[in-house]
């Protein structure tokens, strides 16, 4: 499953909410799901997630750049702020910002 939400920029929207159950990762079901997302966005817009650490090598291979935190859109500081607590309470990782542009 796969969400993308529009931010309040016209050309830029976050990726949200990618799951793959376990016993089906490593199929290329989860690549292939956030390459259907983006073939629908126009050239340059910027594609924004968070995501844990564990995951920055899945994400970096779809053309995603690790970004500090405090770049993160200001429409989703709120939810980096959250996930920072959040991420480390139930995976004890950290929580990342990336970015892609088209």
């Amino acid at each position: 499953m796969v969400q993308t939400v529009s931010l309040t920029a016209p050309d830029s929207v976050e990726l949200r909410t990618l799951v793959v159950r376990p016993s089906f990762r490593g199929r290329g079901i989860g690549s292939r799901l956030v390459s259907t997302q983006l073939e629908g966005l126009a050239p340059g817009t910027a594609v924004w997630l968070t995501t844990i650490e564990s995951r920055l090598g899945f994400y970096e291979r779809l053309g995603f750049t690790r970004l500090r935190l405090d770049e993160a859109p200001s429409d989703m500081r709120f939810e980096v702020a959250m996930g920072l607590v959040v991420a480390r309470l139930l995976t004890g990782k950290q929580l990342v910002v990336m970015r892609c542009v088209l």
